[in-house]
């Protein structure tokens, strides 16, 4: 958690870098069980879960990029796509363990109901943006919903480095 604000955006940068974004809590809960009968999982049904927590959907894109491969010509901007190219049990490896936004703002109640404000927000945009897609016949519906679902990735994190300043009103 910062303490302080920084003094530059590299600082903030390097800062959300070096550590893993905080995920809800339902959604550990639910990876959980899923790890516990992987047999019977596909690509699809993990990022039905990976897509109601923008912050997890964050980190995997973000995993998924920084372990891009040189023969690799093309991004991967969807979470189907992410978890293709990791593998099942990978991406069980992988992500494991996740810090919980819960958690972290325990002891910051308005923080929390904060950011569980713009969770539900950036919810419903993406839903919106996934009908709307469909509607217009989008060449990849799932790209235009990840974008919409990522557009408040920013606010959700300065909840979590405000929550000091927000506890203290």
């Amino acid at each position: 958690m910062l303490k302080r604000p920084l003094d530059s955006l590299d600082e903030y940068v390097a800062y959300f870098t070096n550590q893993p974004f905080p995920v809800l809590k339902h959604t550990v809960k639910e990876l959980d069980q899923m790890r516990a009968d992987m047999s019977a999982l596909n690509g699809r049904h993990i990022a039905t879960v990976v897509l109601q927590d923008p912050m997890l959907t964050l980190q995997v894109l973000t995993y998924i990029e920084s372990h891009r491969r040189q023969s690799q010509n093309h991004d991967i901007t969807t979470i189907d796509r992410a978890i293709m190219m990791l593998g099942i049990e990978p991406f069980f490896r992988m992500f494991s363990n996740l810090p919980t936004i819960e958690d972290q703002l325990h002891e910051h109640p308005k923080a929390l109901v904060g950011v569980l404000k713009v969770i539900g927000r950036a919810r419903h945009a993406a839903h919106f943006a996934r009908e709307w897609a469909t509607l217009r016949h989008d060449m990849d519906v799932d790209e235009v919903t990840v974008a919409a679902l990522l557009r408040d990735a920013t606010e959700i994190l300065c909840w979590r480095s405000e929550e000091r300043r927000v506890g203290k009103e």
